[in-house]
């Protein structure tokens, strides 16, 4: 079956003002296609962290703030629903 669904992929950054090569974890949605082999994925991570357990705690502030009143892209308020 395909479709999309979201991984974690590892990707060694480097940049000329770095002393030596980071890796980064990013979560990314990827592409199965019929034979559930990856045959694509986004260029633009969702989140991006420099240790798996970074990115855990992440994605655990970003379903915290589910709990939290939205604020307004235009105002900056916060917006009762």
């Amino acid at each position: 079956m395909s479709g999309w669904n979201y991984r974690v992929f590892q990707r060694i950054h480097n940049h000329k003002y770095l002393p030596e090569p980071e890796t980064l974890y990013e979560i990314r949605e990827a592409y199965y296609d019929e034979n559930g082999d990856i045959s694509g994925w986004t260029q633009t991570p969702d989140v991006i962290a420099h240790s798996l357990e970074e990115l855990k705690l992440t994605l655990n502030k970003m379903l915290e703030s589910c709990d939290k009143p939205m604020i307004d892209e235009n105002t900056g308020e916060e917006v009762d629903e």
